[in-house]
């Protein structure tokens, strides 16, 4: 009963998820053959650990094995991988596409906001007459300082989200 005693002592152990502790045993009766399984067990427990430990620090490209063709753990992690993979790959093209369209309207914006203040000014150069024309550009002029604010927000904005996703990546990587 001595073996059965310390096979339960470790197995308790490892139930609680401590990987530290092997049985041991030489035998060569049935407590030998189990020690020896529990023990297979446990190393490959801990090997398994060990690649969910490189997931965790980010490695995505970690390969795990079957153990044989009635493995239920490796294939459910193979897909677990995958899957953040894809999930991960989807936020990057997300964030590279919400910057370039804010970049995009704050260049359009930019651009706008020059020409309508270029217009402006030579307007006001031509004649006192065309007084209505020069309110309506000084109108286009508002009209485009309040779009570059919208640009420049949404610029911010687009930048934070991809400083979010940066933090959302790296928060996946450490789990």
């Amino acid at each position: 009963t001595k073996p059965m005693g310390k096979a339960m002592t470790v197995m308790g152990r490892v139930s609680g998820g401590n990987l530290r502790h092997r049985l041991e045993l030489d035998s060569k009766d049935e407590f030998g053959i189990l020690g020896r399984d529990l023990d297979a067990m446990v190393n490959n427990l801990q090997a398994f650990v060990g690649l969910l430990d490189l997931i965790a620090e980010g490695d995505l490209s970690v390969d795990i094995p079957s153990r044989d063709e009635k493995d239920q753990i490796a294939p459910v992690a193979q897909k677990m991988v995958r899957n953040i993979n894809h999930l991960v790959n989807l936020v990057k093209e997300s964030a590279e596409q919400v910057a370039t369209g804010a970049a995009q309207i704050s260049d359009s914006s930019q651009s706008l906001s020059q020409g309508a203040t270029e217009q402006a000014a030579s307007l006001e150069e031509i004649s006192s007459s065309m007084n209505e024309i020069g309110s309506q550009t000084t109108v286009n002029a508002e009209n485009a300082a309040q779009a570059n604010q919208m640009a420049t927000g949404a610029k911010e904005a687009a930048i934070q989200g991809s400083r979010d996703m940066d933090e959302m990546v790296s928060a996946m990587n450490e789990i």
